[in-house]
């Protein structure tokens, strides 16, 4: 049997013909152990493990065997569950979930093998015990120096080689593979000292690490400060001469206010004018072309702009984003990918100072590009390439040119997609541009006289007098239009060709981008660079900030459901919104625990970190028992507060009235106290996206429609019942008679229906938003409009919109036509149409095929909604980076993107070969304890199932019911014995299966 000149044990996007699958990785670590001595190289990814792997065996004598470790191999228990795994003398132990040794006083945390990771562990091992050495080459910050400890500790490693790669190029990687250097302990210590600190705030506090606290606070506060701003009107003036605008500027040498004057209660200096309405209209010049303007002032100065510097983590990510409209996953998603690919190098970094050689390569690319003359002073700090910014890699002694990107890639045989090469050239030009001369420009400001009514207006220009770095690189913002002023001079009398006034509005302060937000987590110094990706993630897998993503990895569903938000709410996608749940989260931490939203803690905690990593004596031990102290203080706090106070989401404009906003597992509802009794109601979906509209007024007319007597639209004629007009979570819908009445309907509305503005309370009445006549209409909905090719043709409106029902088939209806009036001829259009473009798509088929995992191909399919991947019955989405090149995606992304896709698909009973006669004896486990709803569903669900003619409406209508019951005690109370009675029953099946298992 030949074998391979060398062995990747692994998956690769990039040296396919080398893949191993999973079923064959014990027969290849075989081999290798029978054959010719090997080393053993560990990192962390599949495709980086390809990459090396060829480069350490070109032209080699010795064999290398690399591996990836696919990230972390040791964890925390994450489950309850999973703490069977801990020593047998923990198991039991009253923190032995938090997986932290509290009766220690060095905190000592319990590690397990990440289940998952068990199998590839003993691969690990069996290939370790063959090795004639072991390199440990993961990551070179503090996760990946924890990881190689951690594999260290697993693989029970006497002697083993630490190396980190910059940049995978073949140079760069045998050059390092000759400096191997000892496991950096105080990175590993203060990697675990965060983990620690983030497990104990996480089980205690927040299921999020303590620097997403303090993150989330932000967005929560500028949220707040929006809902506080006043808005103020102020008016401006602009005079158009023939080279171009100039603006009021001073009346009476009185400065004129601007919108930078107003603070955030409407205020404005003293010494300033408004100009109002009436003062605009007042010290208007004249507009007939008589007035006269005079040239008091032309000043020009010069400006040096400084070259920006590389890029390091944050500032990569701000760039990405504005520029090229990704997010910061996105982002550091697509620098993982150029950097396992060779072409940067490592993107976690906070190092702004190029090595003596990359600078060198950057100046020699400036003079083969522009000349010596754009070549800057180097007087740049030199780093010793241990830590660099990001940067190209540097191939053969030379940057690749982002145009030879793609050649070179598929030389190779890569393949990057566009936006990846949008990517590199921003590094690129980046790095080139650091090197390079200061940018000059020529600032001239213009000052103008109005005779006519003794003001100034003022006007400016910017013109480039050198180009210096900008000739490659030219910064986010845009550059002003320049402005003519050469043949102008002091004295001259201009003739305006146009004065005109303008009504202006000032604004709140903009919500925060991912790019802002990073630059302000780095202003504050909250978390690291190499976090902040991990931090927004956090946010909106947990539902604390607002997101146009539909996964529900993480706990999402849940997490989405008690914020009020589905997956159709209309999220804006570039804005981190908070919603109400992170609203009651940042109250209750600003009361009783008002240093976990403290910036400068959250700084100080992060410096403390990086002195632990630096050893510079900081006490560990210490600094976590004082953390740990003052967090149980804090829960201390919260269990002695109100039940409701907790679960507040105190709104400014809900301050001081009647009614207030609660959140609970089933989402956010409305709450007041009347006559003695407790009024609730689920808060409608669209004002948990906008908090704009959470205002008494509206709240109060939402319970009045519930709990008050409510007059009835109109009778309808048809069926006698009276027609309703309520409002629930979902939205605005009709109520045809009452429940459990022969011909009770319900009708979803259109959100316009909800439109806060025109529906609010009288006095003691309602004012509906929608007439009888109209009501009428709508709840003959859905209604037939006739047969095409013999199948009856529905218009209706769902939860979705409008749409048209053919068969089993639903259209949506354009926004342009009525529901109401469309008729059979414009359905027939729309389904037409709508068949033919579905039929193009699914005509195009399977448009690439990227590779073979667990022994399927995964493929690049088209279908009705647009392009996705597929492997076996698995869909997936198309990662962002690879939309506009799905052929490119690289096979690690893709597995991933299917392995996600796969944690949220209902779980399925698998038959696996286990010891049955071992399980046969473990007696089956007590059902989990029903909810209140539950007792209350089975004792009136015969009582209403006659009523329905599907179990879908009997169920709906139980949920009506449920919603209305005002008293649930009964129902509370069965639901708390049954739970009582199921930890008792849980105890007693883990002594008798414990028992089982030890004999």
């Amino acid at each position: 049997m030949n074998f391979q000149r060398y062995v990747v044990v692994g998956f690769s996007n990039v040296f396919s013909r080398h893949l191993v699958l999973s079923r064959t990785r014990r027969m290849y670590a075989k081999i290798a152990s029978e054959n010719d001595p090997f080393s053993l190289v560990i990192v962390e990814s599949p495709a980086k493990a390809g990459t090396i792997a060829k480069y350490l065996n070109a032209n080699s004598e010795h064999r290398y065997v690399v591996h990836a470790s696919m990230g972390h191999v040791r964890d925390l228990p994450q489950s309850a569950r999973q703490t069977n795994l801990l020593p047998a003398k923990f198991r039991d132990s009253k923190w032995a979930t938090l997986g932290i040794d509290l009766d220690s006083s060095t905190f000592d945390p319990m590690y397990i093998t990440l289940p998952d990771k068990i199998k590839h562990v003993r691969e690990l091992q069996d290939l370790s015990k063959s090795a004639e050495e072991v390199i440990l080459a993961t990551d070179e910050d503090r996760e990946g120096e924890a990881i190689s400890w951690h594999l260290s500790q697993l693989l029970k490693l006497k002697n083993f080689k630490r190396v980190t790669f910059t940049e995978i190029t073949a140079e760069h990687v045998r050059k390092q593979m000759l400096k191997p250097r000892s496991l950096d302990m105080n990175l590993v210590n203060a990697q675990e000292c965060r983990r620690i600190l983030d497990r104990l705030a996480g089980y205690q506090m927040s299921p999020a690490r303590t620097s997403s606290n303090m993150a989330l606070a932000l967005i929560v506060k500028r949220e707040i400060e929006r809902l506080n701003y006043v808005r103020s009107a102020y008016n401006s003036i602009t005079a158009t001469f023939s080279f171009g605008e100039a603006r009021l500027h001073s009346v009476n040498d009185t400065v004129v206010a601007t919108s930078t004057d107003f603070d955030a209660d409407g205020n404005y200096p003293s010494n300033t004018l408004l100009l109002t309405n009436e003062l605009a209209n007042k010290y208007l010049p004249p507009t007939d072309g008589s007035s006269k303007f005079t040239i008091s002032e032309l000043k020009s100065s010069p400006r040096r702009s400084k070259p920006p510097k590389p890029f390091i983590t944050s500032s990569f990510q701000r760039e990405c984003s504005s520029k090229l409209g990704f997010n910061v996953g996105d982002a550091m998603r697509g620098a993982q990918i150029l950097y396992e690919q060779g072409y940067i190098t490592y993107m976690r970094t906070d190092s702004d100072t190029l090595s003596k050689d990359a600078t060198m390569l950057a100046q020699f690319t400036v003079q083969k590009k522009f000349g010596d003359e754009f070549l800057g002073s180097n007087t740049n700090r030199v780093s010793d390439g241990a830590h660099e910014p990001i940067r190209p890699a540097i191939w053969e002694g030379e940057f690749i040119d982002p145009l030879r990107l793609i050649e070179h890639s598929r030389k190779n045989g890569g393949q990057l997609s566009p936006k990846l090469v949008q990517m590199y050239e921003l590094v690129y030009e980046r790095t080139i541009a650091s090197v390079m001369a200061d940018m000059v420009t020529n600032i001239t400001s213009l000052s103008i006289n109005s005779d006519d009514v003794n003001a100034q207006f003022r006007t400016s220009t910017s013109i480039v007098v050198d180009r210096g770095y900008s000739a490659i690189y030219q910064s986010s913002k845009e550059a002003q239009e320049s402005k003519n002023f050469d043949e102008l001079a002091i004295g001259d009398v201009l003739c305006a060709i146009n004065v005109t006034t303008r009504e202006h509005t000032t604004s709140p302060p903009s919500r925060f981008s991912e790019a802002s937000f990073v630059k302000e987590l780095e202003r504050l110094g909250i978390g690291r660079p190499s976090t902040y990706a991990q931090v927004i993630h956090t946010l909106k897998a947990r539902a604390y900030v607002q997101s146009s993503s539909k996964s529900s990895t993480d706990g999402g569903i849940v997490a989405r459901r008690a914020s009020g938000i589905s997956e159709n709410s209309k999220v804006p996608k570039h804005s981190l919104i908070p919603t109400l749940t992170s609203l009651a989260v940042c109250t209750l931490l600003s009361e009783q625990a008002p240093l976990y939203v403290n910036a400068e803690f959250t700084s100080e905690m992060e410096k403390t970190l990086d002195y632990i990593a630096s050893n510079d004596g900081t006490d560990r031990n210490l600094f976590l028992k004082r953390y740990h102290e003052e967090l149980n203080q804090f829960v201390e706090q919260v269990m002695m507060a109100p039940d409701d106070s907790s679960r507040q989401a105190r709104l400014p404009l809900l301050e001081g009235s009647n009614v207030e906003v609660l959140v609970g597992p089933w989402g956010p509802y409305v709450q007041r106290l009347q006559n003695n009794e407790t009024q609730t109601i689920p808060l409608p979906e669209t004002l948990a996206v906008n908090w704009t509209q959470i205002t008494p007024s509206y709240l109060n007319a939402l319970l009045d429609l519930k709990y008050n007597e409510q007059e009835a639209l109109g009778i309808d004629p048809e069926t006698g019942l009276p027609l309703y007009f309520k409002v629930a979570r979902y939205g605005a819908y009709l109520q045809l008679g009452e429940k459990g009445e022969d011909g009770y309907k319900t009708q979803t509305l259109p959100p316009s229906f909800e439109t806060y503005d025109v529906f609010e309370s009288e006095e003691d009445s309602v004012k509906m938003p929608i007439s009888f006549d109209e009501a009428l209409l709508y709840i003959r909905l859905p209604r037939t409009l006739g047969t095409y090719n013999g199948n009856e043709c529905v218009a209706g409106f769902g939860r979705y919109g409008p749409y048209i029902r053919y068969e089993k088939s639903f259209f949506s209806i354009p926004s342009d036509q009525c529901l109401l009036k469309i008729e059979l001829e414009e359905a027939i259009e729309i389904i037409v149409n709508s068949a033919e473009k579905s039929k193009k798509n699914w005509n195009k088929g399977v448009l690439a095929e990227l590779g073979r995992m667990e022994g399927d191909m995964i493929k690049v399919k088209s279908g009705r909604f647009g392009t996705y991947l597929n492997w076996r019955k698995v869909n997936a989405k198309i990662p962002t980076l690879f939309l506009d090149a799905p052929e490119a995606i690289p096979l690690s992304e893709a597995w991933s993107a299917i392995q996600e896709k796969i944690k949220i698909l209902p779980t399925r009973s698998k038959s696996k070969k286990r010891n049955q006669s071992a399980i046969a004896k473990l007696p089956p486990a007590p059902k989990r304890p029903l909810s209140a709803y539950f007792h209350y569903s089975a004792e009136m669900r015969p009582l209403v199932k006659d009523k329905c003619k599907t179990i879908g409406e009997t169920s709906k209508l139980l949920g009506q019911m449920w919603a209305d019951e005002k008293d649930k005690s009964k129902w509370d109370d069965l639901a708390a014995k049954s739970k009582v009675n199921y930890k008792e029953d849980l105890k007693k099946w883990k002594d008798k299966c414990n028992e089982l298992m030890g004999s």
